[in-house]
């Protein structure tokens, strides 16, 4: 995924010879912009039956901050309508929420970690959400957790064991 100068981030499928794949988007670039402002996509994985996942930060419902977002496409690039709402399942536990890595697990788990703030105490998150993008009640609060890494720690990725489906964090 990558951002734009503007409103929107750009998903692109490379074939393995390294040449863009034209079948989604236009001209294999597929633009994205959701709803609000400032959309910015910081990881993908890709699921083994080729669906896209993108997880990102996008303006608040209230316009005051970010939400982190996961955003689900199928294989020929089209939001996936069976995944939050209408493809995008929203992350909202404080004022500001960065998701800096996405892990996927084979249960059809998404594991997203990164930096949050409440606007006056800087924190680190990790929220599960279920195959269908809905926040998993079996982790953490209500499918987020935050997570008591000293604010000077910043996690940028971390890997989910295959076992356990519980995220290792690596700042």
């Amino acid at each position: 995924a990558i951002r734009t100068s503007g409103d929107a981030f750009v998903v692109v499928r490379i074939l393995p010879g390294g040449a863009l794949d034209g079948s989604i988007g236009i001209g294999g670039r597929l633009t994205v912009d959701l709803p609000g402002y400032g959309d910015v996509a910081y990881d993908v994985a890709v699921r083994p039956d080729d669906r896209i996942v993108v997880a990102g930060a996008m303006q608040s419902i209230n316009g005051d901050g970010t939400d982190a977002f996961v955003a689900q496409f199928d294989a020929d690039g089209n939001l996936d309508p069976t995944f939050g709402a209408g493809g995008v399942a929203r992350v909202d536990r404080t004022s500001f929420e960065t998701p800096r890595s996405v892990e996927l697990n084979a249960a059809g788990l998404v594991t997203i970690g990164g930096n949050a703030s409440d606007g006056e105490m800087n924190m680190n998150f990790a929220a599960r959400l279920t195959a269908n993008g809905a926040l998993d009640p079996g982790y953490g609060v209500g499918g987020i957790s935050l997570l008591p890494i000293p604010e000077s720690a910043l996690v940028f990725a971390f890997a989910v064991h295959p076992d356990l489906l519980q995220p290792r964090l690596l700042g």
